[in-house]
């Protein structure tokens, strides 16, 4: 086997065991809270007003950049 091939499958797998391992340690460490998963914008005092939807645009217009020059790459 190839020294290329042989390191991807360590690391390949070392990396599927770290995840794993942090799976595991979270269903065994039982610290969670369902309050976790709520949406972060109704919280404080302004609700889902405190979230302007201006901020949110302009967070994902960086997104719709990289999809965009994405679709154009191939072509």
């Amino acid at each position: 086997m190839r020294l290329g091939a042989w390191t991807l499958r360590v690391f390949t797998a070392s990396k599927v065991l770290a995840l794993s391992a942090v799976v595991v340690l979270a269903f065994l460490m039982r610290r969670g809270d369902w309050a976790n998963l709520r949406p972060f914008g109704l919280e404080g005092p302004g609700g889902p007003e405190a979230l302007p939807a201006g901020a949110v645009a302009l967070a994902l217009s960086s997104v719709i950049w990289t999809y965009e020059g994405w679709s154009d790459g191939p072509t």
